[in-house]
């Protein structure tokens, strides 16, 4: 089930984005920076300002929250995490589906849904229909290339 955020979600957020840098994108890097950056986003003041300035946070629950995504202006996913032990298992998939037709709900006109995708998960995001456009920036020492997914009008 996918329902929105709600304040006692933040230490299991948290935990899970930890988790999942750790596990996908630090890997064997150091990335001390990234890693003190992610803690700290994920904490409940930052989430609960950022829902005050045009975003969304939305997390998934078997039981208890495996992953969330997390939704800007109504056209950018700037967040989408699944616990590891979750991943391969279609939850990312759902997660995205659900960003996807929430943008589209907030705004009928969108033509499309852009994100910024870590080196490791470009496969996942194509097999989901995103292409993957020229640019790419260096966000902590983590490389993202920006990709986005054109909409069929409505």
């Amino acid at each position: 089930m996918i329902r929105e955020f709600q304040k006692e979600d933040a230490p299991r957020v948290q935990k899970i984005a930890l988790k999942c840098f750790d596990n996908n994108i630090r890997q064997d890097k150091k990335l001390y920076l990234a890693k003190h950056f992610v803690k700290s986003y994920f904490k409940i003041k930052n989430i609960e300002a950022r829902l005050d300035h045009q975003y969304e946070f939305y997390v998934l629950t078997e039981n208890e929250i495996i992953g969330f995504v997390e939704i800007q202006d109504g056209n950018t996913i700037t967040n989408i995490f699944v616990d590891p032990p979750y991943q391969k298992q279609g939850y990312g998939t759902q997660l995205l589906k659900y960003a996807i037709l929430r943008c589209q709900a907030l705004n009928p006109k969108l033509d499309r849904v852009s994100l910024d995708a870590e080196t490791q998960a470009i496969k996942f995001y194509e097999h989901c229909g995103f292409t993957s456009l020229s640019r790419s920036k260096t966000v902590m020492g983590v490389e993202m290339t920006m990709m986005e997914i054109k909409l069929k009008n409505n």
